[in-house]
């Protein structure tokens, strides 16, 4: 797995909630690579699979396909390397509303309070917004939305957009891996 480099900023008590979270993490991204695959050679054999593609990206295109295709194998991949990920922590009032935030080829993820009430598994869990931030970090991804019914809406009224935004494939991965 990718190596996660925890900086001063992170409390030490929160170092194996924080790796519990990568770990689930990796095996959405890996389940959901496999199933692609699956998916990808026949619609009808995961209809659950297709129904949240359709929900959650709006109806398959080839340039959806190859950009789901290129998210997906890239995330799984960087959690199956070897990369360097410093891992830091905002604790500020400013940020009381914010899980987690990261930059485009920035080597950081930076954690904040509600991360760490954030559930398990689920909408909006922890596993769920590495994989949001991840988006971010490697595919550049955008905020166009946040919550399900605005990314719903994006899938179905701009799908082209909720192809780029990190929480169309947060709950893509949740609402598939979850249950």
């Amino acid at each position: 797995m990718a190596t996660l480099i925890f900086d001063n900023s992170v409390p030490a008590g929160a170092h194996d909630q924080i790796r519990d979270a990568f770990d689930t993490a990796k095996a959405w991204a890996t389940k959901v690579n496999k199933d692609f695959l699956k998916w990808n050679a026949d619609n009808a054999s995961l209809p659950d699979f297709n129904q949240l593609v359709n929900t959650y990206l709006g109806s398959r295109t080839d340039a959806r396909y190859t950009a789901f295709d290129s998210s997906v194998r890239r995330i799984k991949n960087y959690l199956d390397g070897t990369e360097n990920l410093i891992i830091s922590f905002n604790g500020s009032p400013d940020e009381e509303k914010t899980y987690a935030y990261t930059s485009f080829n920035s080597g950081k993820l930076t954690l904040c309070r509600k991360f760490f009430s954030a559930p398990a598994t689920g909408t909006d869990s922890a596993p769920g917004t590495i994989l949001h931030e991840l988006t971010h970090l490697l595919q550049n991804t955008d905020d166009h939305e946040y919550g399900k019914t605005k990314t719903k809406a994006l899938a179905s009224q701009s799908p082209h957009l909720a192809m780029r935004n990190a929480d169309n494939f947060e709950y893509f991965c949740e609402d598939y891996c979850s249950n």
